[in-house]
């Protein structure tokens, strides 16, 4: 009886928290509110360094797509429902995204406040993947030099450089408890060698 306790107790506490771990990463969104939930499912990354993520926020009936590289952001979603559109690409600089947005067949161009919102990441990316995360330095090139004008046409001058991180794993530990992936296959191990 002993063991099986023992085991059991061994499995609430490294087998289920392993089922549970989640992924999370970090992306930017232009004009994001931190209060909103998002999930993102990883799509492609090309050959720019431009990570694609299908992001599904919560009470937004639409999936958006959201593109990212080396000082650009691009969102796009189309909602068949009401038939609402949207389609926004944006130069990153400093903590300023610099759009030009088509909403429902009208072009608006905008300056917002780039959010880094935490993500929960259904599908990750393989392991192994290098992903490119966008640099925000620099200023924006404008065509008039009236600073509080947002109704001017912007240029958005391309940034240079990248940095790439590793993917997330698609299993993780809980290291709090001292619980491994190895730890939990010697806990498989265990309850069969018991049986």
């Amino acid at each position: 009886m002993f063991k099986y306790t023992t085991l059991f107790s061994f499995a609430l506490l490294c087998g289920i928290p392993l089922v549970l771990a989640q992924s999370k990463t970090t992306l930017l969104f232009p004009g994001g509110d931190s209060e909103i939930s998002i999930s993102a499912d990883f799509l492609s990354t090309d050959s720019q360094g431009r990570t694609a993520w299908a992001i599904q926020i919560d009470d937004f009936p639409a999936t958006a797509t959201l593109i990212e590289g080396p000082g650009f952001i691009s969102l796009g979603f189309q909602d068949a429902e009401i038939s609402n559109t949207l389609n926004q690409a944006c130069g990153i600089t400093s903590d300023v995204a610099v759009c030009t947005a088509t909403v429902n067949g009208e072009v608006m161009t905008s300056s917002l406040n780039v959010a880094t919102l935490t993500v929960d990441v259904g599908k990750a990316p393989p392991t192994g993947t290098s992903i490119a995360l966008t640099t925000i330095t620099g200023s924006p090139s404008r065509t008039d030099s009236s600073p509080t004008d947002t109704s001017s046409t912007f240029v958005s001058t391309p940034i240079s450089g990248t940095s790439t991180v590793a993917a997330p794993a698609s299993s993780s530990s809980n290291a709090a408890i001292g619980c491994t992936p190895s730890s939990f296959m010697i806990f498989i191990s265990a309850l069969l060698f018991a049986l």
